[in-house]
């Protein structure tokens, strides 16, 4: 049998253009973001909260201030009809340390390769998309109607009426009290204001810790109880006459 014996140049030709050829077909790594809403059952999240309700009463605007703690711990999982899995999170509330939780609310969160959703009272807000970038864009009530009303303080008002979620920074750092965290995920999730309607929030999200603050502020007014017709340049905590704002902070997770 014969041999056929390439000469040494020729070999050192076939494994540089054999090396060239492999570096060419590596896929560059894509960083998804999934690890900004991280979804496994035992994950909890404790926050303090600060929240005030604004609402018409004899003589005025009333507003009641609250200071609570809320705990929302995933307990377990399930398929929905379009086989995606969801998890469900049962959710706590106390007002002070010196007493027991007590069930809030119940609701579940999940994600696909492209979105991750919250759904809560029946319905599914659109938290996030992945990849996520700075500017990306989308609408938060995507899977409801902007003009759902909800009751607050006894009073109706359409609390998501122009939502547009937009990412506002994918790699800020952000701190509160003995937490934390070099790469945080900032969410712009409401920005929409006229001279009767305030409609702001934003959400934070750290790498593989989730949801680590949140402020929200929902407020409508017809210039009639604060101000007589006229609310001029007047702030919207001195013209609000009903609505609410909440600022959540994570405390403990695990």
């Amino acid at each position: 049998m014969m041999k056929t014996l390439l000469p040494l140049s020729s070999l050192l030709l076939l494994l540089c253009l054999f090396s060239c050829n492999k570096r060419e077909i590596e896929a560059p790594s894509v960083k998804f973001g999934y690890e900004y809403y991280p979804l496994e059952v035992g994950q909890f999240w404790e926050y303090e909260v600060d929240s005030i309700i604004y609402r018409p009463a004899i003589g005025g605007i009333r507003s009641d201030t609250f200071y609570s703690f809320l705990l929302e711990q995933v307990v377990d999982t399930f398929r929905d009809n379009t086989g995606l899995l969801n998890y469900r999170v049962e959710q706590f509330t106390r007002r002070n340390k010196d007493v027991s939780w007590q069930v809030r609310n119940v609701f579940t969160l999940s994600r696909n390769q492209t979105q991750a959703f919250r759904v809560e009272d029946n319905l599914r807000f659109l938290k996030m998309v992945f990849p996520p970038r700075s500017n990306r864009q989308w609408p938060g009530t995507n899977y409801f109607d902007e003009f759902t009303q909800v009751i607050v303080g006894g009073n109706t008002l359409q609390a998501f009426k122009g939502w547009e979620s937009t990412i506002l920074e994918d790699n800020a750092p952000w701190s509160y009290g003995d937490l934390s965290f070099d790469e945080v995920l900032k969410i712009q999730i409401a920005d929409f204001n006229t001279l009767i309607e305030r409609r702001e929030g934003e959400e934070y999200y750290a790498q593989d810790v989730g949801l680590v603050y949140k402020s929200l502020y929902i407020f409508d007014t017809q210039c009639q109880i604060c101000c007589n017709g006229d609310c001029g340049d007047l702030e919207w905590e001195d013209r609000v006459e009903q609505g609410f704002q909440i600022e959540q902070r994570l405390i403990r997770y695990q």
